[in-house]
């Protein structure tokens, strides 16, 4: 496994103008606020200050701010911190000398506050009311707020919450299945089969897909395309006999050697087997045969591409063309018709599965009375839409604040309902995170609804020391990001340079802490024939080698700049 170092020196005019947010200077604003910081930077730091200066210095009740994060360890975290900054506070303030140990900022802007007494008040009120504190997570607040105002956003009351609907899902399935192939032909059960041997492997065929994908192509109609099919399948068993299979065993048997070993021993089964099909047309395709005879198969998988290797003048791929043309065997239309035919209705097939659980989930959903989570995201970004609906004017009135942690996992429907409810000019809503994580896609982030808050954002800030790095490898990460005008492929999302809130501290090996970023790379696997790494094997050694480097800096050895031994 290679290393190489990184310099530790950032190239100068590479930082992006923004404003610093201070968590006890920054004025509190009406409207949108955006604070993007990176990780290690104070993110929770600051959410907490927040929620004390909402209730010390605009006097507000605890629960009249919200909280939103992503999990409910960063709720429990959260409700922790903000009772932590109350007590301090308090503490301080009652006996400064003999209270809380606090850092020197919270220090001077607690020593600022105008009438001690009445803040000692408030934050002990706070403080007795700190488990009535609205800090949710995304599904905790939708579902508080869909039972609070079921009225309002027109909800069962006593509707469950599931976790799994993936058995209604599969009943669902099976009952697309009973229609689909109990009055089939025995052509359309065939091709419906031949791809999915039973209603679950079908069904575990659309696990993938989700209702805000672009779907190429748009439904089609299975019995309209079965017809096709058939119709087709009667053109085709008409021709091949003639066009390409005898044409094939005549070229196989003049020039066997510019054929595939493999390609010459399978060639008298497939062709016995497509015979045999035309003269019974109706029954069920032999697409696995049929696909060895398509002329981007011949090209790929049958001639040898020793005989037919690139010249100046031609590819291999161009040279082995020209030879089966030559013999005769040109492309059958009918034949590449009819296979991409059958993959349609492969697609058609998974596709009207998918469209016909959206159409008949909720129905069954209502008719047991179950919710699920995504449920309870959906409706209430639904609820807050429809026009002149009392139930936003009820959760206006509930919070004056709404903190949103983690933001950069939001997507369309939670924007939606932090948008319509806490975007007014007499609320003060702040979105807090990281966007450089927003194209993680597979944990429900978008990257563009992020985009569309930043762009409403009144007020953008950042938060420019990062408190759990050390020095050495922030100034290594902020010179690789600067390389690049535009590092993630998206103007919209600038890297901030950011600075060391710590000295080193770290008992590393002195030349170990001048390299500051180490970047590994794997030579190819001399064990593997084309050099390839397996996800496990390349796991294996990856671990090995991580393991090799803490043992080395805990030891402070050294190490060897060139290998790491695995």
């Amino acid at each position: 496994m290679k290393i190489g170092t990184v310099s530790t020196m950032p190239e100068s005019g590479s930082s992006v103008a923004v404003t610093e947010f201070s968590a006890f200077q920054t004025p509190l604003e009406l409207g949108v606020n955006l604070i993007e910081a990176s990780a290690g930077t104070g993110k929770t730091y600051s959410i907490a200050m927040l929620v004390l200066r909402f209730v010390v210095e605009q006097e507000l009740s605890i629960e009249e701010i919200l909280v939103v994060t992503f999990t409910k360890a960063a709720t429990l975290e959260l409700k922790t911190r903000i009772r932590s900054r109350l007590q301090d506070l308090r503490d301080h303030l009652i006996n400064p000398s003999h209270g809380a140990e606090v850092d020197e900022a919270f220090e001077t802007w607690a020593n600022q506050l105008p009438n001690p007494k009445e803040v000692i008040k408030r934050v002990s009120e706070a403080l007795a009311a700190i488990d009535n504190a609205a800090i949710f997570t995304i599904h905790g607040f939708c579902q508080r707020m869909l039972k609070q105002h079921a009225l309002e956003s027109g909800q069962l009351f006593d509707a469950k919450l599931t976790a799994n609907l993936e058995a209604l899902q599969r009943s669902l399935a099976e009952d697309f299945w009973r229609q689909q192939m109990y009055q089939a032909s025995a052509l359309k059960s065939s091709l419906i089969a031949s791809n999915f041997e039973t209603p679950h492997a079908l069904f575990n065929s659309i696990r993938v897909l989700h209702a805000d994908m672009q779907i190429v192509p748009e439904e089609q109609n299975i019995d309209a395309l079965t017809v096709k099919i058939e119709a087709n399948c009667s053109e085709l068993a008409s021709k091949i006999e003639s066009l390409l299979i005898i044409p094939l065993s005549e070229l196989i048997s003049r020039e066997p050697a510019n054929f595939k070993d493999s390609f010459v021993d399978s060639f008298e089964p497939c062709a016995s087997t497509i015979k045999a099909w035309t003269l019974n047309v109706g029954g069920e395709i032999p697409i696995s045969a049929l696909q060895r005879f398509s002329i981007d198969r011949l090209v790929k998988d049958a001639l040898n591409g020793n005989k037919f290797r690139k010249t100046k003048v031609l590819s291999g791929e161009d040279r082995k063309l020209a030879f089966l043309k030559e013999a005769g065997i040109a492309e059958l239309t009918a034949l590449d018709k009819l296979l991409n035919q059958v993959d349609e209705l492969s697609i058609a097939v998974r596709l009207g599965l998918f469209r016909s659980i959206q159409n008949n989930l909720d129905t069954q959903k209502n008719s047991l009375n179950v919710l699920s989570y995504d449920d309870l995201i959906s409706r209430l970004a639904k609820a807050v839409k429809v026009p002149g609906n009392s139930l936003n004017d009820s959760l206006q009135g509930q919070f004056t604040v709404a903190l949103i942690d983690e933001f950069q996992d939001t997507d369309q429907q939670q924007w939606t309902i932090f948008s319509s409810i806490y975007n007014t000019a007499n609320h003060y809503l702040y979105l807090i995170g990281d966007p450089k994580q927003a194209v993680y896609k597979f944990r429900g982030a978008d990257i563009y609804s992020y985009l569309e808050a930043k762009k409403a954002a009144q007020h953008d800030y950042t938060l420019e020391k990062n408190y759990r790095s050390a020095p050495v490898l922030l100034e290594s990460i902020n010179y690789l990001y600067s390389k690049s005008d535009n590092p993630f492929l998206i103007d919209k999302i600038p890297y901030y340079p950011v600075k060391a809130g710590k000295s080193e501290g770290a008992n590393l090996a002195e030349a170990k802490k001048k390299q500051g970023l180490v970047l590994w790379c794997l030579e190819d696997n001399i064990e593997h024939k084309q050099g390839y790494w397996t996800s496990g094997a390349a796991r294996d050694v990856i671990r090995s080698a991580v393991i090799n480097e803490i043992v080395s800096l805990l030891q402070g050895q050294k190490g060897d700049d060139d290998t790491l031994k695995t």
